[in-house]
């Protein structure tokens, strides 16, 4: 076989396109209708790859995917699940000790459900600036929630634990995991400190890469290992600057091309930009430049003559 190419250069700006998003400001799930669809003929393929990027780091450490904190509550003695209440961290960029104020902070004044104001304590709660990690530490304070009184043993027995499994959870800037557990201990008449320690590293560094990816594109030659199956992303960009410093991004001759099936046109371009775990990152109001190289693969078939002598082939 033999191959020949023609290709296009697409330039796409995030101020032309239009926003997939319920918010106004965000800017990177974003799509594009191409006034001149590219439509390859059956012996041909498209290959799609990003020759060069300009994004913003305008992105927080704390955001929409990463600023709330679940706090349960159970009754120890029934089993019965008393509740939950669901407290956000102030949006924006943090250094660890100001996320630890944070956390601290808005766990020390939430109020909801059967839950009373002040009724835990997180003072003792710390950073180790040699380990790089949050130990959380809770007790219940004298007011705890309705139920009897304080030393009589006729109190109501509670248990507090922050969950982090679920949707938009801080686990990861605050280095748990979503698995982790961070509770009280479970009587109110004896109240004691419990303090659960990260396992891994606080992370308010922001986000390590971006990820540009279209979504649509029927790619056969990307795979991801987070869902085990086809991607679509089409570059990583790691983050080599500061907060609010502009990453820059060039191809070279090892980038990665996106290859799709014979025959598969283009009529549009969906591109999102994402976090490793998949969720739209959010430029907050700025915006980012993208060029496209999409060519056109021909491949030709060789016609291999075959002759045969006496019946017989040599």
């Amino acid at each position: 076989m033999s191959n020949s190419y023609k290709s296009k250069v697409i330039h796409l700006r995030s101020k032309d396109g239009t926003a997939q998003r319920v918010s106004p400001h965000d800017k990177t799930n974003w799509k594009i209708t191409l006034n001149e669809p590219i439509i390859p003929d059956m012996e041909e393929h498209l290959v799609v790859s990003v020759n060069s990027a300009q994004i913003p780091f305008s992105f927080f450490t704390i955001n929409a995917n990463s600023k709330v904190v679940r706090l349960d509550c159970k009754d120890v003695f029934s089993g019965v699940y008393q509740g939950y209440v669901s407290i956000n961290l102030i949006e924006g960029n943090y250094n660890a000790n100001e996320l630890l104020t944070e956390l601290k902070t808005q766990l020390a004044t939430y109020a909801g459900g059967t839950f009373v104001n002040g009724d835990l304590d997180w003072s003792n709660s710390s950073y180790n600036s040699k380990t790089n990690k949050f130990s959380l530490s809770v007790i219940p304070s004298a007011q705890g929630i309705a139920g009897g009184n304080v030393g009589d043993n006729t109190r109501r027995v509670s248990q507090y634990r922050i969950d982090w499994a679920y949707a938009n959870a801080c686990w990861k800037g605050s280095g748990f995991n979503n698995t982790d557990v961070v509770e009280s201990n479970d009587d109110d008449d004896n109240a004691t400190n419990k303090t659960t320690t990260s396992n891994t590293s606080v992370n308010v560094a922001g986000e390590e890469a971006v990820y540009i990816r279209a979504q649509g594109l029927s790619s056969v030659n990307s795979y991801e290992s987070r869902h085990n199956g086809h991607s679509d992303i089409l570059c990583k960009l790691p983050n080599q600057v500061g907060f609010y410093g502009v990453i820059h991004y060039e191809a070279t001759a090892q980038s990665f091309k996106s290859t799709l099936g014979n025959g598969v046109p283009i009529y549009e371009f969906h591109i999102r930009l994402t976090d490793s775990d998949g969720s739209d990152v959010d430029t907050n109001g700025m915006d980012w430049e993208l060029t496209l190289l999409v060519e056109t693969i021909h491949t030709e078939k060789i016609r291999v003559q075959t002759r045969f002598y006496g019946g017989h082939q040599p």
